[in-house]
């Protein structure tokens, strides 16, 4: 199929003039951290002194491993790349239950089985600051995408034309 124009409407839904912005000019964007945040807190009232097995059959929920789980890892198997998590994991005591962390996509809880100490050698962490942005940098096509295609209302009419 031949396409000879394209364009790309772009419309301002508000304008944020300079300086401190008010609460309800982020609120939207602040509205799901703080949410997530309260609802970590009042999970963990509720799972205080609890076994992450307990846990899970009270809620329904399974367990799973993460495994390779390094100190400068991005990204946590099955959980994201939230970094509050990889933070969390490496801030919580070996076979030690972790608070709960709120996340864009709910709540974790984790239970760490092992940890390799960190290189103690390692003086200089720019390389891997760098290479931290650098990952950020190549997923940030992706994650845009996926949140245009989740905020977006598609409905398929291919059948009008074909």
């Amino acid at each position: 199929m031949y396409f000879d124009n394209k364009y790309v409407i772009a419309a301002l839904k508000t304008v944020i003039p300079a300086g401190k912005p008010s609460l309800d000019a982020l609120r939207d964007e602040l509205e799901p951290i703080v949410k997530a945040e309260k609802k970590a807190e009042i999970f963990n009232s509720k799972i205080s002194g609890k076994d992450i097995f307990e846990i899970a059959s009270t809620y329904g929920i399974t367990v799973d491993t993460a495994s390779n789980v390094a100190y400068n890892s991005t990204f946590v198997p099955n959980l994201g790349t939230d970094g509050k998590i990889v933070s969390t994991a490496f801030a919580t005591g070996i076979n030690t239950v972790s608070k709960a962390v709120g996340t864009k996509d709910g709540l974790v809880v984790m239970k760490p089985y092992n940890k390799l100490a960190p290189p103690s050698n390692i003086t200089d962490f720019s390389f891997y600051k760098g290479q931290i942005g650098v990952n950020t940098r190549r997923s940030a096509p992706n994650l845009i995408m996926n949140a245009l295609k989740k905020g977006a209302q598609i409905v398929d009419e291919r059948s009008k034309f074909f």
